[in-house]
């Protein structure tokens, strides 16, 4: 699940946050990263990760749709992260794996522009 529309949502409902939330959005964008775009830094709509990693479209904005594609795009961000880059063996993905993805985002990011110009990177 997208990490700041949960914690919004509990927030507003009285509800104490898990300490730990695997975030749908971080996730994508790790797995765009992983194919080579540019590091984002910005959210990605629900509709533009499910267009991007090609799942059926679902009704949006609706409980059950949002639902729907969300855990489809869980799955697919998993199995391409643990798919593993071309030439290299699959790789078994832990749940740690998918709660650190901000490091993995800041990683690359790093990896890519070790002297950036701009401000810190942004954790949502």
């Amino acid at each position: 699940m997208e990490r700041s529309f949960l914690l919004g949502w509990l927030r507003q409902n009285g509800i104490r946050a898990p300490r730990q939330v695997v975030d749908t959005d971080l996730l994508t964008r790790w797995c765009m990263a992983a194919a080579g775009q540019p590091v984002r830094a910005d959210y990605v709509p629900l509709e533009e990760a499910v267009a991007w990693f090609g799942l059926p479209p679902h009704r949006a904005h609706h409980a059950l749709g949002d639902a729907l594609a969300t855990a489809q795009l869980l799955l697919a961000a998993a199995t391409k992260l643990s798919a593993g880059s071309p030439g290299e063996p699959p790789r078994p993905l832990s749940l740690s794996d998918l709660l650190g993805a901000d490091r993995a985002l800041a990683r690359l990011r790093h990896e890519r522009d070790p002297n950036p110009s701009g401000g810190r990177w942004r954790r949502d």
